[in-house]
């Protein structure tokens, strides 16, 4: 398991390979996003202020 990032950071694939895993990485990290703004929001007590509201 160790080696597994020296084995990623050794190997150079080609560069439409790299563009299709910075767009697959991209859409990661815009779910990841999405996903845990609810949480931080929820984390602030944010909701409850809300429902306190309406």
């Amino acid at each position: 398991a160790g080696l597994l990032p020296l084995l990623v950071l050794a190997v150079e694939p080609p560069e439409h390979v790299r563009v299709r895993l910075r767009r697959f990485a991209d859409l990661i990290e815009s779910l990841g996003v999405i996903g845990l703004f609810p949480l931080a929001v929820g984390v602030f007590g944010i909701y409850g202020q809300l429902l306190d509201k309406f």
